[in-house]
């Protein structure tokens, strides 16, 4: 059996993976070249397959492993959305730390904080002055669009904070504790009606590209937040930027953009009361070793021909 890594997890996790799988060959290509040819006698590849390492595969390939919870790399691969191979993600091993970073977000944009340093840089103390604008979020209205596992753990903390909660989700599915309902994706609009914070964490699919549009946008109340932490292009940027410009939006947070890295002469540098931040959001060590324990647990299942964990639906895209 041969497995290639596409991803590494480091040395440490590799060889552990060597110990545990002696049967297993793992290889790990270096570069694109020595990955195509990797692939031709390959059983798995662990790691967001390219095109051209997928098209030079034989038939032995039966399972593609995405170590990120996001799979629109994978399902832009028409051969591979249309062929048997089990697409697999790392699903819930990013949830917390995403759910963290976006209160992270939405607390600097309620509580002033790039103001506050700024004047911290300045050595300004600006005393009453700097409390305008100021706000709490108990008792705002925050709506989650995408419902999943990092939409559930936004709404947890978010009920902590004594919030209004609402996802909507193309799927319902059960209500948390807490939350007040889990709305399907036709009553959006009404929604981001009733809206003091938006939080997007949908993935990126066909049905969520440019969701968040200029329309939508202008549903939401004057004052409101707008955090997006799931993937780029989902929000329409163009319009968000007018909108903080206007000042109909008290400010946005954006982990992700439509085009990353985001370009410097990109507008949404210098868009007023927005905090950029790079895709980081997942970013910790515990993130880290939850992504690669899902991923050595469904290398077991693998080797052992049990069937796999956190299967995706490869058509539509999550």
């Amino acid at each position: 059996m041969k497995i290639v890594i596409g991803t590494s997890p480091g040395e440490v996790t590799l060889a552990r993976w060597r110990a545990e799988f002696p049967q297993v060959e793992f290889a790990v290509p270096m570069g694109p070249a020595e990955g195509v040819a990797a692939a031709r006698d390959a059983d798995a590849w662990i790691g967001r397959i390219p095109r051209e390492a997928f098209l030079a595969a034989g038939p032995g390939l039966r399972w593609v492993h995405s170590t990120g919870a996001g799979i629109e790399t994978l399902a832009a691969i028409p051969e591979l959305v249309e062929s048997d191979v089990t697409v697999t993600n790392t699903r819930g091993g990013h949830a917390p730390t995403i759910a963290d970073h976006t209160f992270a977000l939405l607390l600097s944009l309620a509580r002033k904080l790039p103001a506050l340093q700024a004047d911290q840089r300045e050595h300004v103390w600006a005393g009453a002055g700097s409390r305008v604008g100021m706000r709490q979020l108990g008792g705002m209205t925050m709506t989650i669009v995408g419902f999943g596992n990092i939409g559930r753990a936004i709404g947890k903390r978010a009920v902590a904070f004594d919030m209004r909660v609402r996802g909507v989700d193309p799927f319902p599915g059960e209500t948390p504790p807490g939350v007040e309902a889990v709305w399907p994706l036709d009553r959006l609009d009404e929604a981001l009606a009733e809206t003091a914070a938006l939080v997007v964490a949908a993935p990126l699919t066909p049905q969520t590209r440019g969701l968040i549009d200029a329309r939508r946008i202008g549903l939401l109340p004057p004052g409101a937040y707008l955090i997006a932490i799931s993937r780029g292009g989902i929000v329409e940027e163009a319009p968000l930027i007018d909108a903080l410009a206007a000042g109909r939006l008290a400010g946005a947070g954006l982990d992700v953009t439509a085009t990353e890295p985001l370009p410097p002469d990109d507008p949404l540098w210098d868009a007023p009361n927005l905090i950029l931040t790079p895709h980081c959001s997942g970013a910790s060590r515990q993130t880290t070793e939850r992504v690669w324990e899902l991923t050595t647990e469904n290398v077991r299942h693998f080797v052992a021909g049990r069937p796999l964990t956190n299967i995706c639906d490869k058509r539509a895209g999550f």
